[in-house]
């Protein structure tokens, strides 16, 4: 049976108290899970209703996302299946907030779109 000098264990103790505390002192922000979209660009979701020429729906995403603050870049539709196009327009916030507002009473009221949101 070993015996260890009680001042090196004390010191020891000490360490291994400290060292937890002083780690968990080093981040400013807790991580927090994400289960969608995280950080920007978000992915704008839009699907026009079937039958939707490509040329009318790179139109109406053009007039409605050209000038909009919110918009980085606007995405080209494409076919999905069953004759619906879905383009993708990246922005800079998420959700139903004022500065996405216009952008999507813009692109609901247009009547060639079927749906538009932020996917999971």
């Amino acid at each position: 049976m070993r015996h260890y000098n009680l001042a090196v264990l004390s010191s020891l103790a000490g360490w291994i108290l400290v060292l937890p505390v002083s780690i968990s002192g080093c981040g400013s922000t807790t991580p927090v899970a994400c289960g969608g979209q995280c950080a920007p660009p978000y992915e704008l979701q839009v699907d026009f209703h079937s039958g939707t020429a490509h040329a009318a729906a790179q139109k109406l995403l053009t007039s409605c996302a050209d000038h909009n603050p919110v918009v980085v870049r606007i995405g080209t539709p494409r076919d999905i299946g069953r004759g619906v196009n879905r383009a993708i327009i990246y922005t800079q916030a998420f959700g139903n907030t004022p500065r996405t507002a216009g952008l999507l009473t813009c692109l609901r009221h247009s009547g060639l779109v079927a749906t538009v949101g932020w996917p999971d």
